[in-house]
């Protein structure tokens, strides 16, 4: 029995630790390659087959271990080595085979719980744990899109019923559910971009979804609709989280400019969203200065570095502009001075022109006695 509790005791760590996967790692380890090869070369003698044995258990490969010594036992048999380890080995298997039964019970504990939490509850994080399991519970799937309809999530709940509809395709009751939630979210999005006042924003906080084709505007009109509520600091943040899904947007850009003015705010985040909105309405060198204190304030913040980029390139483009620009208002100059130098000859000339016929026409008819 001390025996027994010994080699338990050596071993017990690892027997606990190993699966059957771990068992077909470690079988291929050199030191059993080795023991295998010599119990090849010498298959009655018993020492290769105990060194094997124990080997092949502090592998965790208990089956092969117990295969190994009950061979050992038909040639030596009633051997003591051999007897004990043999228990030691079954032993083992038996401990692991509890555990085994005790995870299993406790999974489907765990299941029945989440699929209670999911049908009953609504609980979408319980649905989806069940689906891991079984992603082709039909029930489960309907479950999980009945509770996103409950949280107010119509987006992701679409997403689900179709998920269901592949499970059951023609399902008339799904098609109906899917049905509803178009026209829900519909109405609420009419309602979000065209309201006004608490209603049309709680709308809006409805339908926005990420990764919806409507994404940008659903977020900016979130952010109009605090900037008439005069919630500045909610508006920024909106008009912030609408600039990064699309760039370029001059109302989205002068919001916010005027924003982060008007409150003060000198985070990164805000500064950063302030160089990008300069950028937009090309104030490229007051743009580079908001990003410089972004990156000051933050290093590594996403995106301020393509800003910057872009704003210097700006800044590039306005400089050749106004270059290009007084290099064509010094090509004028002397063209000017030419015809302000040549003013007044032609009427110079049409004055000869016209007093000369004059001057003859009077010396022709003046009297012999006087002088032209």
């Amino acid at each position: 029995m001390v025996a027994v509790m010994a080699v338990t005791l050596l071993y017990g760590a690892t027997a606990l630790a190993h699966g059957q996967g771990a068992c077909e790692t470690s079988a291929k380890q050199p030191g059993i390659t080795a023991a295998r090869a010599t119990l090849e070369r010498t298959p009655q003698a018993l020492a290769p087959r105990l060194s094997l044995s124990d080997l092949l258990v502090e592998s965790g490969c208990y089956e092969e271990a117990i295969h190994v010594l009950e061979e050992a036992d038909k040639v030596h048999p009633r051997n003591a080595d051999v007897q004990k380890r043999l228990r030691t080995a079954r032993s083992f298997v038996s401990e692991r085979q509890f555990f085994e039964g005790l995870d299993k019970a406790e999974a489907e504990a765990r299941l029945s719980r989440n699929q209670l939490r999911c049908t009953r509850f609504a609980d979408v994080q319980a649905c989806d744990d069940v689906l891991v399991l079984r992603p082709d519970d039909l029930a489960i799937a309907i479950a999980k899109a009945d509770a996103l309809v409950k949280a107010n999530r119509l987006q992701d709940a679409l997403t689900a019923y179709n998920r269901a509809a592949t499970l059951s395709p023609g399902n008339a009751d799904i098609a109906a559910r899917i049905e509803t939630i178009q026209v829900q979210r519909r109405t609420l999005q009419q309602r979000c971009m065209t309201g006004e006042g608490e209603a049309a924003l709680a709308a809006c906080q409805v339908v926005l979804t990420k990764d919806a084709p409507d994404e940008f505007d659903v977020t900016r009109r979130i952010a109009i609709l605090h900037q008439t509520a005069n919630q500045s600091s909610k508006a920024l943040d909106a008009y912030i989280a609408a600039n990064s899904l699309r760039r370029g947007d001059k109302s989205v850009a002068l919001a916010i400019v005027a924003l982060v003015d008007s409150t003060g705010r000198s985070d990164a985040i805000a500064l950063a969203a302030r160089g990008s909105s300069l950028v937009t309405l090309g104030r490229a060198r007051e743009a580079i200065a908001s990003l410089k204190q972004a990156e000051a304030l933050a290093p590594g913040l996403p995106d301020v570095a393509n800003q910057m980029a872009a704003a210097e390139r700006l800044l590039k483009q306005e400089e050749r502009m106004r270059e290009s620009q007084r290099a064509a208002a010094a090509a004028q100059k002397p063209a000017v001075a030419d015809s302000k130098s040549n003013e007044g000859a032609p009427g110079a000339a049409a004055q000869v022109t016209q007093v000369t016929p004059v001057a003859a026409t009077y010396s022709n008819t003046a009297p012999a006695s006087r002088s032209n």
